[in-house]
């Protein structure tokens, strides 16, 4: 794997280890990955002047504790030159884009010195997630490739269970098959093609549908994608992550946005480009924008003219809205939003910090032709918080039935062609 690459699985395995007391042997990868989230948190493309207050602002919405966790974090990248701490408390961040976070956060995690075991547990998920791998071909690349004992190996595969660092389903007779949450992120058309053959033909039809209208529009709300599939048949499709299931709120209402995985794949590796899921939030924030908010508030009607101009370093306002729709990419330095100075006229003004996001952002809307979506005027509401993909789908798979599962594992193994290591 690439330094790119081990840093998106240090950043996705920080956040699995985040939701469980999750074994001592995994310090180092909780470290390396909680540093880059955060130095994503405090970054931009330029270099940037924070003060504490919004340090520990930003701290606290990437989910980093301010009392014990946020010095010790600092004090890491620090060491890497990437920030400087000042004697007030603020900081000043070097100007980075995700990818060199992710290489940044990879850098950190070997200056630790980690264990053979976390080395493994990082090939284990890059490999489940070329194509789902049953049991005795894991434990042989464990023990061959990653040079791990027996012991070793069986204690990993555990702890990657119950950690949640991989997915598994159970064959019967002992045997399990494992793969993860970005399976469709490489490869989607061939994958694609093994799920439509294990489904029946009026449910293959209607996958064909859904696929179609999402690469025509980009972003489609979850209760359209539910309708066309059924609600057991999306569930058991999104269990596997052949869709991706962002979620924008506010105290009035949650809504889910559902895109195509692959439609991340346009600038190279997607676990890379998005994976601290900056462009599914920009994007689900605009389709909220475009559909949910009216336009006497700032509704989006020109979505690449905008992109465009936010791309090229202008600022875009000044409109109500912007102060409203766009506080959890505030919260990831995503945007920057300021009050108009001239307070008689009101409203806010929205700059990009981070470019590549936009990019990519406008790159899934465009080739999806989201410009042309028939706008809704449906009153607007503030969007406080956004919850990714990969905790959507874990909630969906918590809470499948049996015959649910069922369907799912066969899914699985079906997408298991020509999947040996």
């Amino acid at each position: 794997m690439d330094p790119k690459t081990r840093g998106a699985w240090l950043v996705h395995h920080s956040q699995k280890l985040q939701q469980v007391n999750g074994p001592q042997e995994f310090n180092n990868i909780y470290a390396a990955g909680k540093a880059g989230t955060l130095l994503s948190a405090l970054s931009s493309n330029e270099q940037t002047s924070l003060a504490q207050k919004q340090v520990e602002a930003l701290a606290k919405a990437a989910h980093v504790n301010v009392m014990f966790e946020l010095p010790k974090l600092l004090d890491l990248l620090s060491s890497k030159k990437l920030v400087e701490v000042s004697k007030n408390g603020g900081v000043e961040v070097l100007g980075v884009t995700t990818e060199t976070v992710l290489q940044h956060t990879d850098d950190i995690f070997e200056g630790l010195g980690p264990s053979a075991a976390e080395h493994a547990s990082l090939r284990f998920s890059e490999k489940v997630s070329e194509a789902p791998r049953c049991h005795k071909e894991t434990q042989v690349y464990l023990s061959d490739k990653c040079k791990l004992t027996s012991q070793q190996t069986a204690t990993l595969i555990e702890n990657a269970e119950q950690i949640g660092f991989v997915d598994f389903e159970s064959l019967g007779s002992g045997e399990k098959v494992y793969f993860n949450g970005n399976l469709f992120r490489r490869d989607s058309l061939s994958k694609t093609q093994a799920v439509l053959s294990s489904l029946k033909p009026e449910e293959r039809q209607h996958l064909l549908d859904v696929e179609a209208t999402l690469k025509q529009s980009g972003c489609l709300s979850l209760p359209e994608v539910e309708k066309m599939l059924g609600k057991e048949l999306f569930e058991k499709l999104n269990a596997i992550s052949m869709f991706d299931v962002s979620v924008v709120n506010n105290d009035r209402e949650n809504i889910a946005f559902v895109t195509r995985p692959a439609a991340f794949s346009k600038f190279g590796n997607p676990l890379v480009e998005d994976a601290l899921d900056l462009a599914k939030a920009f994007v689900s924030s605009l389709t909220y924008g475009m559909t949910r908010s009216h336009y006497a508030r700032g509704q989006i009607t020109m979505i690449e003219k905008l992109m465009k101009k936010l791309i090229n370093g202008y600022s875009v306002g000044p409109v109500e809205a912007i102060g409203q729709d766009y506080r959890a990419l505030e919260l990831k330095r995503v945007v920057d939003v300021t009050p108009n100075p001239d307070t008689r006229k009101g409203g806010f003004f929205m700059r990009l910090l981070k470019r590549e996001v936009g990019e990519i952002a406008l790159r899934v809307i465009k080739d999806g032709d989201a410009s042309d979506v028939s706008l809704l005027t449906l009153p607007g509401a503030t969007v406080t918080g956004y919850v990714a993909p990969e905790p959507n789908r874990e909630r969906v798979r918590r809470k499948q039935q049996v015959s649910s599962k069922k369907a799912t594992r066969d899914i699985v193994m079906t997408l298991r062609t020509g999947g040996s290591i």
